[in-house]
């Protein structure tokens, strides 16, 4: 069995580093130590600049080291970079430079760009065999080069944590090796064996185990080597059908037999009324595109009110944007992790109270804290009885939504009045006939009307 190089880390672009790093923070691993988020080889280019500074591949990376350092760093994170003692890094070619005879510098641009931990390799490093990738064999030993970064990382005034790798292309090879070492592991010390390829595709499931298991035996630190799932999918499991779905954002339709019921098993969901941009919106750079945003209403006029996770948005002040039906797209420049709030429509809530009532239909009041929102609600409507009131309004075409049990979304259920005029007009609740169901309809605890 060998390790293959992480190509994925190799090509890594901005937007998966971000994307993984917040895995951390929503899967749970950052509570349980995982906090390094490190970008191996690929990230730098073949020349360094005139004053000879390292610099990144502007195209991978277009807003620099420093504004990824300070996003990690707003996730509650730390970051990580990698660096050879050769003269090239591994990945080369095409050319990486390497930190030999920069190492003092290089330290100096880790420590500007607020860097907490730095990935040391040893490709290239053999002046005396002409510098070949890999020399199992050295005719000189690593150590020196080793010893140079540690003492140019010493002198800086920010801590880094200092992470020595040496080749890592042969597990049997790394467990001979590392082996026979393990009695000197402990704190500040550990046997690092690279990062893991379980989750990558390169081995069964059986040899994963072997490797996971190894590298815990090893006491190497257990790094993820593999792109993380962060993306929130509120999975839906429809209890009688046996069915699971995912992939759902606001919507789901199941078929219900007569007298029959659905029970649904929802998973990671998110407050009413709040859509994750991660999940609702596509991010280019300072602008995310929302789109399918669940709205309490198919106005066609409508609010979103866009909020930003962080404290220190960029210049653009926070906008509103019309509620576009029936695409339900908006735009809005922001700063990173954002979530947008979509506000219901206000409305006029007629409690029961003002209701008048006829035949055997009654009042009930309880007291506060009962049939929201004022403790009273309107029993035994049926074909002996009705609740009317009269309603002005200024706007023909009004919905109105009936609370049945909780609320009762106008999304979901919008009633649309016929022959609604401007001016007064008399609304009756009631049950015409039982429906061939139930004498009586359900309580009525209040209406709301949407102009």
């Amino acid at each position: 069995m060998f390790l293959k190089p992480l190509s994925i880390v190799a090509a890594v672009v901005i937007s998966i580093v971000q994307s993984n790093a917040q895995a951390l923070v929503n899967l749970g691993l950052a509570s349980l130590g995982y906090r390094y988020v490190t970008t191996d080889c690929g990230w730098t280019v073949a020349d360094r600049l005139p004053d000879g500074s390292l610099i990144w591949n502007s195209t991978l990376f277009p807003q620099g080291f420093l504004a990824l350092g300070q996003f990690l760093h707003g996730l509650g994170l730390l970051f990580g970079v990698y660096q050879d003692a050769g003269i090239l890094s591994c990945g080369s070619p095409p050319n990486q430079t390497g930190s030999q005879c920069h190492e003092l510098q290089d330290a100096e641009n880790f420590a500007a760009w607020e860097v907490d931990s730095l990935k040391y390799d040893n490709w290239y490093s053999d002046a005396a065999a002409g510098f070949p990738n890999v020399e199992y064999t050295s005719s000189v030993s690593p150590e020196l080069r080793y010893a140079n970064m540690s003492d140019a990382l010493a002198q800086q005034k920010r801590t880094i944590l200092y992470q020595i790798c040496e080749w890592a292309p042969s597990i049997f090879r790394l467990v001979n090796q590392a082996g026979p070492q393990t009695s000197f592991a402990g704190p500040g010390q550990w046997a690092d064996t690279d990062m893991l390829e379980v989750g990558n595709g390169v081995y069964t499931i059986p040899e994963e185990q072997t490797h996971f298991s190894l590298w815990a035996i090893l006491k190497s630190p257990l790094i993820i080597g593999a792109a993380l799932k962060d993306e929130i999918t509120a999975i839906i499991k429809d209890i009688w059908s046996n069915i699971t779905v995912k992939g759902v954002k606001t919507s789901y339709i199941s078929q219900v037999q007569g007298h029959g019921t659905l029970l649904l098993e929802l998973q990671d969901t998110t407050p009413s009324g709040q859509d994750s941009a991660n999940v609702f919106g596509t991010s280019t750079g300072k602008v995310t595109s929302f789109e399918d945003i669940y709205g309490l209403t198919d106005s066609s006029n409508y609010t979103l009110s866009i909020a930003f996770a962080s404290t220190t948005p960029t210049s653009e002040a926070i906008q509103s944007f019309p509620y576009l039906s029936p695409s339900r797209q908006a735009t809005q420049t922001h700063s990173p992790s954002n979530t947008n709030y979509v506000l219901p429509p206000s409305g006029t809530f007629y409690p029961s109270t003002s209701f008048t009532t006829t035949g055997y239909t009654t009042h009930n009041t309880y007291g506060s804290g009962f049939w929201v929102p004022v403790g009273a609600k309107i029993g035994y409507i049926g074909p002996g009885g009705t609740a009317f009131t009269s309603i002005a309004s200024t706007t023909a075409g009004t919905k109105f939504e009936v609370p049945l049990s909780g609320r009762h979304s106008e999304l979901f259920g919008p009633v649309s009045t016929e022959g609604w005029m401007d001016g007064d007009n008399e609304v009756v609740i009631g049950n015409d006939g039982g429906a061939g169901y139930s004498v009586y309809g359900a309580d009525f605890v209040g209406l709301k009307v949407y102009a």
